[in-house]
């Protein structure tokens, strides 16, 4: 409805479908700061600026592991009956 306070009314996905959208993007940030990483180090030879970068991209698993491991639950509905 239009007038609930929502912005788009009863258009937006569950809360839970959301969450591989955040999946997707912090996978591609981790690659992202993997792939910097990798350039400080092979091509300029700065250990660490690379170190950085390589310690923010591991950041990314976690935060991804737990995604999925809550997204799977809510998805499949893994209560006790």
């Amino acid at each position: 409805m239009p007038g609930n306070g929502q912005p788009h009314g009863d258009t937006t996905a569950p809360s839970h479908e959301r969450l591989l959208t955040y999946v997707r993007r912090w996978a591609i940030g981790g690659v992202l700061l993997l792939g910097a990483a990798a350039v400080f180090e092979f091509a300029l030879s700065w250990r660490v600026p690379s170190a950085l970068f390589y310690v923010l991209s591991s950041l990314t698993v976690p935060f991804n592991a737990v995604t999925v491991t809550c997204w799977g639950c809510l998805h499949f509905d893994l209560r006790p009956s």
